[in-house]
């Protein structure tokens, strides 16, 4: 659930809301921290639904995970976006730690 509460979430996605559907912005890691990833998932815009996505995306995730509603107009900009923290580390030189 969005920082503030049950309000703010649904006032969210009336806000985004654009011909019934709104965009769910995701970003985290997986479990050993060595994979950056960002994507974009276009879903109905009733609470329900919204809500679903949310607790199907977080029951399968692999490390932590978070997100924002977004528009889908502004979404369909974002790229999905993955890195390999590790192996960027390793390359160079710094194995030890990872940054993003």
């Amino acid at each position: 659930m969005l920082r503030g509460g049950r309000q703010q979430f649904l006032q969210a996605i009336a806000r985004c809301a654009e011909g019934g559907k709104v965009a769910v912005v995701w970003y985290g890691r997986d479990c050993d921290g060595g994979k950056y990833e960002h994507s974009v998932a276009i879903v109905d815009a009733d609470k329900k639904e919204v809500e679903a996505h949310i607790e199907h995306t977080y029951e399968w995730a692999d490390g932590p995970r978070a997100y924002y509603i977004e528009r889908p107009s502004v979404a369909r900009g974002l790229m999905y976006s993955s890195r390999d923290l590790a192996l960027e580390a390793f390359e160079d030189g710094h194995s030890h730690v990872i940054y993003d």
